[in-house]
């Protein structure tokens, strides 16, 4: 028997809530299949049914409509996971545009002020933050290697303790 040309709204309402009843279970299962989680796999098979009812004349016509349903599932399931890598991306960039906004522009002398000496500061941030090496140090403060390579473990160690009771006390 062959399907007539045009179907009544009560042939195709009665098509999508048999096709409903019979591949839900089906469709939720193949969708967590595709790394959805349970909630979310029922959400995306209720677009697909509701792709169903919209176009129930083509789900009709099909001569495969599982294979109909399955095909608009994973055409949804491509259309989510587009949109949701084009909101990663654009979340990226609003993180980027919104720390670069906000870049901290304290100086370290400011930032950390009264932790050490100022000399002891001066010498700390010469060599880790301005990368100088210890002879170019020692002979701008005209002293020794040696000497210019004790201070700057001292220094780090008065700053390491200072920061360290700083942060206990916080």
């Amino acid at each position: 028997m062959e399907k007539p040309e045009k179907p009544s709204a009560a042939e195709l309402r009665e098509l999508v809530d048999s096709l409903y009843r019979k591949y839900v279970k089906k469709l939720v299962e193949r969708a967590q299949r595709c790394g959805c989680s349970p909630d979310y796999a029922e959400d995306v098979v209720q677009e697909v049914f509701r792709a169903a009812t919209e176009r129930a004349a083509d789900l009709y016509a099909s001569p495969n409509q599982i294979g109909w349903l399955m095909r608009t599932l994973r055409n949804k399931l491509g259309d989510n996971y587009r949109a949701m890598k084009c909101a990663q991306r654009l979340k990226a960039q609003m993180e980027k545009k919104a720390a670069d906004a906000y870049e901290d522009q304290l100086s370290p002398q400011a930032l950390y002020k009264g932790l050490v000496s100022d000399e002891e500061l001066d010498l700390l941030i010469r060599f880790y933050v301005g990368g100088y090496p210890i002879r170019d140090i020692a002979a701008n403060l005209n002293i020794s290697y040696e000497t210019c390579k004790k201070r700057i473990q001292r220094a780090k160690a008065h700053f390491y303790e200072a920061f360290k009771d700083q942060i206990e006390n916080s």
